[in-house]
């Protein structure tokens, strides 16, 4: 918040009320008022490093006479200003029409939206990186010819109700209100275990979602990060059972292709438990079971593969792809022939057979231990005959 008072000060601006999220600024000049606006934008762009949380800004710029009350500025125009402040976006500057009448249109371009403004960045681009390129920053308070030329035409279109003498000077310290408001919003949990898996750090993810689940117990989205922070670890039990207790508490997520997906993750291991899958089997999960068969992890292809058959899914299977993967398992010889055998009586006529079988007999691996050329060759003959 004090880069953002140093950057009123600097156009000039008299800030009179500073919260930790609202800033409310008075100036004398519309058009420094909306320089001001943007420069705060791109100040703030140049400090959102900083911040450990998401930080957002929207600023609203009206004109017209005030009311002091000590350091409180009062009247139409601050209730204008937060109106209008309801209605700016994130890294927006709206501002009034009376604004746009009173500021020095050749520094300034704007779009219109209804009956009011949005202020567009400058076509200098000192800074391009910056959403308003900078150019304001590098700016101090205008001169007085500026100034003057501004009230000259405050005062032809009536803004102030006096319209000469003392009372008129007075109500021109008051023309402008310039309110900005810096909404601070720490980052809730979820949006913390995102970043810490998002950056590569697995246990920060796994200790904040830990600590998420036990805070709130209830949450079922708690539980389903920690069972995703935890699967990514390798704990799978842990994460089973923290997909258990968010399936638990909300049923319907299972429905969600996501968590449909993670759930599916869990038969990635020799043993696998695939309860919790047919409890919760929804269009989803079917649909990630089907593809999970196509998966090059040995477990997880045969887990799905099993659940499909409790499910009465066996037409879904496409079995003899799910051999052909089998032939590629590096690792086990034994798995190699059992597929290889299964082949003889699947893939008469499917096209992918032989290629594949050719393709495993050519392999490097000692075929003389397990005899896997010599089971291919009985396969490639029966196929033929």
């Amino acid at each position: 918040m004090e880069v953002l008072r140093r950057v009123a000060r600097r156009f000039g601006g008299r800030v009179v009320l500073a919260g930790d999220r609202e800033l409310l600024a008075e100036m004398r000049s519309p058009t420094d008022a909306l320089h001001c606006a943007g420069a705060l934008q791109d100040a703030l762009c140049l400090e959102r490093g900083r911040f450990s949380y998401e930080v957002e800004l929207r600023v609203a710029v009206v004109a017209g006479e005030c009311e002091r009350r000590g350091q409180e500025l009062r009247g139409a125009p601050v209730a204008e200003a937060w109106a209008l402040l309801d209605r700016a976006a994130p890294g927006e500057v709206l501002f009034s029409r009376a604004v746009r009448l009173t500021a020095n249109r050749s520094e300034v371009r704007f779009a219109a939206e209804g009956d009011v403004y949005r202020l567009l960045p400058p076509p200098e681009k000192p800074f391009p990186a910056l959403p308003f390129h900078g150019l304001w920053l590098r700016r101090r308070t205008p001169s007085l010819a500026v100034r003057l030329a501004e009230i000259v035409r405050a005062a032809s279109i009536g803004l102030g109700r006096a319209t000469h003498g003392p009372a008129f000077r007075l109500a021109v310290l008051g023309v402008v209100a310039a309110i900005v408001v810096l909404q601070l919003r720490p980052p809730g949990p979820e949006e913390k275990v995102e970043a810490a898996i998002s950056a590569g750090r697995l246990l920060e993810a796994a200790l904040w979602a830990e600590q998420w689940a036990g805070e709130n117990p209830d949450d079922p989205r708690a539980h389903l990060w920690r069972a995703r922070t935890e699967a990514r670890l390798g704990h799978r039990e842990t994460a089973r059972e923290a997909l258990e207790i968010a399936l638990r508490l909300d049923p319907t997520l299972a429905a969600d292709d996501e968590v449909a997906a993670s759930l599916v993750d869990l038969l990635d291991g020799k043993g696998a438990d695939i309860l919790l899958v047919l409890r919760n089997a929804t269009d989803a999960v079917r649909e990630a079971l089907v593809l999970a068969t196509t998966s090059p992890s040995y477990w997880q292809r045969h887990n799905a593969v099993r659940a499909l058959e409790k499910l009465g899914l066996g037409d879904r299977i496409d079995r003899v792809g799910v051999a052909i993967l089998d032939l590629r398992h590096e690792s086990s010889c034994r798995i190699r022939m059992a597929a290889a055998r299964r082949l003889a009586s699947l893939g008469a006529g499917d096209p992918r057979v032989l290629p594949a079988l050719e393709e495993a007999r050519r392999d490097e691996l000692p075929h003389a231990i397990c005899n896997l050329r010599q089971v291919i060759d009985e396969t490639i003959a029966s196929l033929a005959g």
